[in-house]
């Protein structure tokens, strides 16, 4: 753990003020970080365009599970089991990928790849 706040209440607290929203929170929590290329892995809670652009131009990157819900994220369809499919937008790769369920990812983190890994009973 880096860095935290505690949640108070909806009246706020001294290091947020009043706006208790995670686009207000998270970067606050990361000011330490600002232009040193570090990269934050996330929670889907957490992840949305907005907060991934303002630390994108902070020079913190970051890459976690997105709910499919999210605002800008691209209309898909549904994708067969084993198969990847990836968006981009400027810096933004928005990644789905099928196994069992259908996982969603975003990411700003440069040069980003898919690899593949074989399991203990040989296959991918």
């Amino acid at each position: 753990m880096l860095n935290m706040v505690l949640y108070l209440g909806k009246k706020g607290n001294y290091y947020l003020g009043n706006n208790n929203s995670i686009n207000e929170m998270c970067p606050k929590l990361c000011e330490n970080y600002y232009y040193k290329n570090h990269i934050i892995y996330m929670d889907s809670y957490y992840v949305s365009i907005p907060l991934l652009e303002t630390l994108y131009y902070k020079k913190v990157y970051c890459v976690g599970t997105v709910r499919k819900n999210r605002k800008g994220l691209p209309q898909y369809k549904d994708i067969p089991v084993g198969n990847v499919e990836i968006y981009f937008k400027k810096f933004l790769q928005f990644t789905l990928w099928k196994d069992k369920k259908l996982i969603s990812i975003l990411s700003t983190k440069k040069n980003s790849n898919i690899i593949t890994i074989i399991g203990s009973n040989n296959s991918e």
